[in-house]
């Protein structure tokens, strides 16, 4: 509210339901459906981005991206790199796949057309990993969690340069996954050739990086 009351173009809205990731009680209590309310406030053909609070943005490099697309049907896709702070240094989170630097089209800037959010069951035991269970197998598993996910088709994505951070085990319910994952160190992610011509090396500043965690924690 704070936010708002110093920048009036944002206007905020309160769902007026509890969100319930795991054993929702009703369909209003799915996460799913709290974003499709959401949607409803973005007029039709307006372009609309989606920020998640654990992530940081170099505010000018996301302004940039903004110049991305050039017709209605195109959509820029935020990459980030998942970091956490232990044994005092920095370190970065590995996937399923090795992956460090990762796109998964969920943080997107797009156009208000020919969108839909659908339930996405999730296997509880996989974390930062998205371990997406079919709807008609999620009644063989336990525990699923409840998301949601954006349907479109007919889309040109573009993939952007690092500009944000994420910091996904600050959330009380991953805590306790930490011990769960492979992690690198921030020295050995700097040698990675693969995205070298994606990452600025001032989104490399470990010392900018620790600063953004204590921050998110106050």
């Amino acid at each position: 509210m704070e936010f708002c009351k110093k920048y009036p173009n944002f206007i905020p809205k309160k769902y007026p339901y509890e969100i319930q990731i795991q054993n929702p009680k009703k369909e209003f209590n799915k996460l799913y459906k709290y974003y499709a309310w959401a949607l409803e406030f973005i007029p039709k053909n307006e372009w609309f981005i989606k920020i998640d609070v654990d992530h940081c943005y170099d505010a000018k490099k996301l302004y940039k991206s903004f110049y991305l697309p050039k017709y209605r049907w195109d959509v820029v896709s935020y990459a980030r790199i998942d970091l956490h702070y232990f044994d005092g240094k920095i370190f970065l989170c590995e996937d399923n796949n090795k992956n460090v630097f990762k796109e998964p089209n969920d943080c997107l800037l797009i156009n208000n057309y020919g969108l839909k959010y659908k339930e996405s069951f999730v296997d509880s035991v996989s974390s930062i990993s998205w371990n997406e269970i079919p709807k008609n197998k999620a009644k063989n598993f336990k525990g699923l969690k409840s998301y949601e996910k954006l349907k479109f088709k007919n889309r040109f994505i573009y993939n952007t340069e690092l500009n944000n951070y994420h910091f996904p085990f600050i959330k009380q319910d991953r805590q306790n996954l930490v011990k769960n994952h492979q992690w690198i160190c921030f020295d050995d992610f700097k040698k990675y050739e693969r995205f070298k011509e994606r990452i600025n090396k001032s989104m490399l500043d470990e010392d900018k990086i620790l600063a953004l965690f204590k921050n998110l924690l106050e």
